[in-house]
Formats: C-alpha cells, sequence, structure tokens
C-alpha cells in the first residue's frame, strides 16, 4: 500500500487590514484557476511537493508560500482523511507581496494593504496496487500479450 496526498481544494479571501483596526472590509475571493483543477486529480508522495507546485503555478506571489512552515496546520478530527493548511500574506493593491518599505508605511498609516488568507485542504489516501504477476494474470485472461 502506498500513502498519497491530493489537493481536495484551496480557496483565498482577500480583506483591507488596517496596522491599528486590523481586518476591515472583504475585498474578494477566489478559488484555484485551471491550473489547480487539473492538479486536483493527480496523486502526490508529499504535502510538499503540492506546496511547490502552487507555488510555482498558484502562489507564485507569494513570498515562501512553498515552504510549509508558513503554514498554520489544522487536523480537524471531523475529517479523518483531510489536513487543512493556512496561510496569510500582506500584498498590496495589485496582489504584489508587501516588502518591508511597504509594511512600514503600512504600520505608520500612509499605505493600503490587504490581508489574503489561504486554505488548502490535502485528502491523504491509501492506494493498493496490483503486483506484476496479478497484471500479467489479468492480461492472460483478456487475451492479451505482455511485452
Amino acid at each position: 500500500m502506498k500513502k498519497v496526498y491530493r489537493i481536495a481544494s484551496l480557496s483565498t479571501d482577500v480583506h483591507e487590514d488596517d496596522y491599528k483596526e486590523g481586518e476591515l472590509e472583504f475585498v474578494n475571493s477566489w478559488t484555484g484557476p485551471d491550473v489547480l483543477h487539473a492538479a486536483m486529480y493527480r496523486e502526490f508522495d508529499s504535502i510538499d511537493t503540492i506546496l511547490k507546485l502552487l507555488n510555482d503555478k498558484y502562489l507564485y506571489i507569494w513570498k515562501d508560500a512553498d515552504n510549509i512552515k508558513n503554514w498554520a496546520i489544522f487536523e480537524d478530527p471531523d475529517l479523518k482523511d483531510e489536513i487543512r493548511f493556512d496561510c496569510d500574506t500582506m500584498v498590496d493593491v495589485d496582489n504584489n507581496v508587501a516588502d518591508e518599505s511597504d509594511l512600514e508605511a503600512w504600520k505608520n498609516g500612509r499605505k493600503k494593504l490587504f490581508n489574503a488568507h489561504s486554505v488548502l485542504y490535502v485528502k491523504c489516501e491509501y492506494i493498493e496496487y496490483a503486483s506484476n504477476n496479478e497484471l500479467t494474470e489479468e492480461a492472460k485472461k483478456l487475451g492479451l500479450e505482455m511485452i
């Protein structure tokens, strides 16, 4: 048996954020683009592999999104085979990651920033693969010759 991981879902909510007042108005939300939907049917050998793919194809604008240490992990007992990951990133109005000078200006009330909060659910499955002998026997039953 082999342990594999699949992307169950990924969504992002964006809220305006104020240094003194905290989270303000809801601005936008989205789920993964087409490339993510195709990836949802793939089997991955590790959660790190999923995060690297998401960083390359989806979260590419977010610094260190491919590092699992930057995600909060929740194991919900009601979702026995799924793990929830949360990641928050401060972005500007163009959805670019806020750098140190942006954060400093935001803290002093001179710049508007937004919190992009992503939630990723990863499903863990165990798959049993047929042996070569089993495949050969099945092929023979179907009248096929194994090469």
